[in-house]
């Protein structure tokens, strides 16, 4: 472990100091090291003492030439606290400070010698110990050098000491001065207390010891953790100036971020402690804060050694030393508004200065796991974690910032601890979880399974480091105690811990309470009739709504027709997610003031349950979430009036728990008069019809994960309009068009189309009223192929259309794969095998691990894994492939693979086909490149090989690759067609090229068609090494999801020329027109003006130069571009 400084809580560094003024005190001209009450060889480092008071009319001056009324008492003492934190000194100065003072009496300090106020800031520390807390005042007199007659007794300077004196402890007291130069200072005078005097009811001790001036703003003494050399509250002199956000991103988090925003008031410091980033030791990492303003200097620290203090000391070049938690910075000021020094060392000056840039910085690698503090600060030139205070360019004037967060430095997986009574805690899947570990920062499923006579009531979580120990080191929290309640735990016993929460270790405390204490369940009771009418005229609900911080945003309006009480509005479905703050609100019309009161039913068992606790707010376990008035209180536990302002209903915003499952949930707003019976007031007096009462039902979809997309077809496929790829992730989507397509023409539906959208597939579809999914079945009759169909999206959407063949249908499916095995099991091994390991670039890592091929939700999954453990496999990843040969090949026919990668730098997956015969050696044998795709390009590659293309390199003639700008963030269809004359690609059914066998016998002679035999295919997810996709990044995961893959072929393939497809194919690329036939065919080029280029016979293939423009090529119209 790296050494650092070992700062305690309070403790006084001498020897730094006296080195320091050894170099900075000759600029100043002060022949003084320092004042202090001890004598040096029997002398005072003083001239005289003695009180002071700037009041005209003080007791403590003298009036009209008459001595003082009182002399004041001030005197060299024993030190009354002696500590070595403190103040080690045996004699110190004792001034009482008089209630007959004004606010500016003090103990006066006359020094041997003179120093001057020049325009350079000085900083002037004075240790002080008093009972009272406060800020305190330094009073400079003396005299400008060039007035010979002017008193050496003129206030010269005032300065406020930089931070609020801590009471009952020794403090150094720091002011910063200066002047226009030329201006001798005689005598400091020290106000104690600078406050009003009116309140003074007595006198009290002040005690002063070893003043210095020096160029150092830090305090000799750092009294509490991570000090500031401002007050806590301090207010920015500059409004407008603002941190927007702070941001770290390292190689496995990515980037992160941190929200801190404008603030009423702009306050300088801002502690955001319950945030964190994560990061592991050893990675290099960059900070970034994102600031509103200009002419500032970006500062981050860490504090490496946990000791409640930044070591920041630069060397002599200006760079830190490795020890320093200053970790990241650009900018240090050495002369005043005027230039400096970078990280680097390097002078700066002029508009270099201005600069925000904080450079990456490398995690010692032996940082153990922990929340460590980690300061950003925004500054001028200034490298002190607590502040520029020089009386200019300090940092609240400059409009600065600080802002402490968290940094969780993690490894891969965690610890988990278990304790429980009346049950056991299990994993998901029954398997023992105490003295596990489990990985960092995703979701754990726990199982809970009670004894008998009792059920599952939750959780207590306690989630972080040092579990054991101090939640707090140096004010710093380490882990954090939370109660996740029984609505929590589904039906099946198992309970999902948010990946937010899997920070660190695990405790898990199992509750389990019987079964005949609070298990009966309801059907969302109100206390009155559902058809009662509201009798009152002046008082009407017109909606509720629901506004949230990250996009929730929900209205439903009221039936008044007839105006009942209880309104069911479960057809009104509101979505929000854990995590998210929301805040109900009601248009109502009132002619008085009412209350409101809003209720999730979080376990759906058909009661809202009402817990409040003494504080007046809803315990852990209530599901009255947020009411605006209940016995004096709303449910913030802010006490209120009965009649709230202007008579409006106003609802604290409530945050929707993290641990809740995703569901649909029933969701009651409720108007009624101080009562927080869901079932609303319906006694002898406060009836809700005569009160103009609601009960108001909904439903709430809460959800967090991930929204996704999921299509069942066979022999066809799913697209959006115009052939377009359905997003797979959903996000604002409200509704989605979908066109259901076969295979080709001569397919139609097999069956109905069934559909469902909402959350929980793999549960009932209502639960106790609550529709947790939407279903709909499309008829074959009642569908139109080709014909868009609207899909409400409620949450995840799921869409089952099959094909068949017509009678006569020329493409039949000869083979295919939908990876619908178990999950975490191989592929089909009849049709599969894994493909061999050699020296290329894809198969440089390929491995028959199953972690890196295997089945999961009906997907084949392929990855690119770092290699953990290369003591028997010594390479840096480990990567799936898997192909067909000799299992399956063929020759001629059409491929769909409908699959979806993750761009990442060294990206390389592939859907390709190779022959069974390679005794001509690559690529003089052919291959054929279906689907390719690098790095984090949004494009498609499509591509042949062969000796004629690759040695001989025309790879123009015809064109041989071809690509296709694509989202890859969705699945696409990856669609192939081949015949003895013509290979043809497709992307979501729609052409992107072709390649056209060659009529000359030269061109065949030398390989351009080697595509006549059998061929195999293959499935591989690689990593680049430079050559093509950018080198890989052996620490990040890479992963291929194939859907499917089909093959068809026509019935006739030994009278392949009976079935051919001779269309006429055209592609451009920039100044060219390229034309690919399978046969002698006439073609004719007609510019836009009507002028004829080219009519004559095309066989094979042939590329025409042209101007960019608009053409009519066999009267189709194609752009060049």
């Amino acid at each position: 472990m790296t050494n650092h400084s070992n700062h305690s809580k309070m403790k006084k560094n001498k020897l730094y100091i006296t080195s320091l003024l050894a170099l900075t005190l000759p600029a100043y001209g002060w022949a003084q090291d320092r004042i202090s009450f001890e004598g040096n060889d029997g002398q005072a480092t003083y001239k005289s003492i003695g009180v002071y008071d700037s009041w005209d009319e003080s007791p403590f001056r003298s009036q009209n030439g008459a001595n003082p009324l009182l002399k004041g008492n001030v005197a060299v003492i024993d030190n009354p606290d002696v500590t070595e934190e403190g103040n080690a000194s045996a004699k110190v100065l004792m001034v009482q400070r008089s209630r007959y003072g004004s606010n500016q009496f003090g103990a006066r300090i006359d020094l041997n010698t003179p120093f001057e106020l020049t325009t350079t800031t000085k900083y002037v520390h004075v240790m002080i110990k008093k009972d009272k807390p406060g800020r305190v005042l330094l009073i400079g007199l003396g005299k400008r050098q060039d007035r010979a007659g002017q008193s050496p007794e003129t206030e010269q300077c005032w300065a406020l000491s930089s931070r609020t004196i801590e009471p009952g402890i020794w403090n150094d007291a720091v002011f910063a001065i200066k002047g226009n130069g030329g201006i001798d200072i005689h005598s400091l005078v020290v106000v104690p207390d600078c406050e009003s005097t009116h309140d003074l009811k007595e006198d009290f001790l002040v005690y002063i010891d070893e003043i210095e001036v020096n160029d150092e703003s830090t305090p000799r003494i750092k009294i509490g953790d991570y000090p500031l050399n401002i007050e806590e509250d301090a207010v920015s002199s500059k409004n407008n100036y603002y941190v927007n956000s702070v941001a770290l991103t390292s190689p496995t988090a990515g980037e992160q971020t941190i929200n801190v925003g404008s603030a009423t008031p702009q306050t300088i410091y801002r502690p955001l402690l319950e945030k964190s980033f994560v990061a592991k030791a050893g990675e290099t990492v960059t900070p970034k804060i994102n600031f509103s303003g200009s002419w500032m200097n970006g500062y981050v620290y860490l504090d490496k050694g946990q000791d409640g203090d930044f070591y920041w000391q630069l060397n002599e070049d200006y760079t830190a030393p490795e020890n320093s938690d200053l970790v990241s910075y650009y900018y240090i000021e050495t002369v005043e508004n005027e230039s400096g020094f970078n990280y680097k060392g390097e002078p700066v000056s002029g508009n270099n200065r201005n600069t925000m840039q904080t450079p990456a910085f490398k995690i010692p690698e032996d940082l153990k796991p922990g929340f460590y503090r980690l300061r950003f600060k925004v500054d001028w030139g200034n490298a002190d974690p607590g502040g520029r205070t020089t009386t200019t360019n300090g940092i609240i004037a400059n409009g600065g910032n600080i802002t402490d967060v968290r940094l969780n430095i993690h490894k891969d997986k965690v610890n988990v601890t278990t304790q429980y009574q009346n049950g056991d805690v299990y994993a998901a899947d029954g398997s023992q979880l105490a003295g596990s570990e489990v990985k960092f920062g995703e979701p754990l499923t726990i199982k809970m399974v009670p004894s008998n006579g009792f059920i599952p009531d939750g959780i207590t979580l306690t989630h972080g480091y040092n579990l054991t120990g101090d939640s707090l080191v140096h004010g710093t929290p380490q882990y954090t105690t939370i109660r996740i309640p029984g609505y929590a735990v589904k039906e099946d016993g198992t309970l999902t811990i948010p990946a937010s929460l899997v920070d660190g270790d695990l405790h898990i405390l199992g509750h389990f309470k019987s079964t005949t204490s609070g298990t009966e369940t309801g059907e969302y009771e109100v206390n009155f009739e559902k058809d009662l009418i509201i009798t009152r005229t002046d008082r009407t609900l017109n909606s509720v709504s629901l506004t949230g911080n990250e996009g929730c945003s929900f209205t439903s309006n009221m039936s008044k027709t007839p105006k009942t009480v209880y309104q069911n509005r479960l057809s009104d479905v509101a979505i929000t997610k854990q995590g998210e703050t929301i805040t109900p609100s009601v248009n109502y019309t009132t002619g008085g003031p009412m209350h409101g009161y809003f209720y999730i039913d979080f376990n759906n068992d058909g009661i809202f349950t009402t817990e409040i606790g003494s504080d007046h707010r809803p315990t852990f376990g209530s599901e009255l979430l947020s009411f605006s008035y209940y016995d004096g209180y709303n449910s913030d536990g802010v006490k209120k009036g009965t009649g709230e302002t202007n008579n409006t209903i106003t609802f604290p915003a409530v945050t929707i728990p993290e641990f809740i499952p995703d569901g649909v949930y029933r969701a009651r707003l409720k108007i009624d008069w101080n009562n927080i019976d869901p079932k609303g007031q319906y006694g002898e007096t406060n009836k809700l019809d005569a009160n103009g009462g609601y009960v108001v039902d909904f439903l709430i979809n809460i959800s967090n994960g991930e929204k996704t997309v999921k299509l069942n077809t066979l022999n066809g496929n799913i697209y959006g309009t115009s052939n377009s790829a359905l997003p797979y992730k959903l996000t604002s989507e409200k509704v989605l068009n979908v066109v259901p397509t076969p295979v080709t023409e001569d397919y139609v539906l097999s069956e109905p189309i069934y559909i469902r959208s909402g959350l929980n597939f793999d549960g009932p579809q209502y639960i106790r009223g609550n529709q947790q999914w939407f279903a709909d079945t499309l008829q074959v009759d009642e569908v139109n192929l080709g014909q868009t169909i609207s899909v409400p999206v409620y949450g995840n959407v799921e869409i089952t259309a099959n094909f068949k063949a017509k009678d006569g249908a020329a493409y039949k499916m000869i083979f295919n794969d939908e990876f619908d095995g178990k999950n975490g099991e191989r592929a089909d091994a009849s049709k599969w095998g894994v493909s061999k390991r050699q020296n290329a670039t894809w198969n440089r890592f390929i491995s028959d691990s199953i972690a890196v091929a295997y089945i999961e939700d009906g997907q084949l999954v392929l990855k690119a894994i770092p290699n953990e453990d290369k003591s028997t496999d010594n390479v840096d990843m480990l990567t799936g492939a898997l192909e067909s040969q000799n299992k399956f090949s063929f020759k001629y026919g059409k491929v769909e693979c409908r699959a979806k990668t993750n761009g990442y730098k060294g990206n390389f997956p592939a859907i390709w086909m190779m022959p069974q015969d390679q005794s001509a050696g690559w690529p003089n044998c052919g291959e054929i490149d279906i689907f390719e795709q690098i790095d984090t390009e949004n494009k498609s590659y499509h591509t042949v090989h062969s000796n004629w293309t690759y040695n001989l390199g025309n790879k123009n003639n015809p064109t041989s690759s071809f690509s296709k700008n694509l989202s890859m963030d969705r699945y696409h269809t990856y669609g192939f067609e081949w015949n003895d004359k013509l290979l043809t690609w497709y992307v979501d059914g729609v052409k992107v090229g072709s390649y056209a066998k060659s009529t000359n016998n030269d061109a065949l002679s030398k390989g351009q068609w080697p595509f006549d035999k059998e061929f195999y295919l293959i499935l591989n997810q690689s990593v680049g090494n430079g050559s093509w996709a950018q080198p890989a990044d052996i620490n990040h995961t890479y992963r291929m999801d194939v859907d499917w893959i089909r093959v068809y072929q026509k019935d006739n393939t030994t009278n392949i020329e009976s079935t051919i497809d001779h269309s006429l194919e055209i592609n451009t690329s920039e100044n060219k027109i390229m034309i690919s036939t399978g046969k002698a065919t006439d073609v004719q080029i007609v510019n836009i003006n009507g002028t004829t280029l080219y009519k004559g016979t095309v066989d094979g293939n042939k590329t025409f130069h042209v101007q960019k423009g608009v053409y009519i090529v066999n009267n189709q119209k194609v752009l060049v571009p």
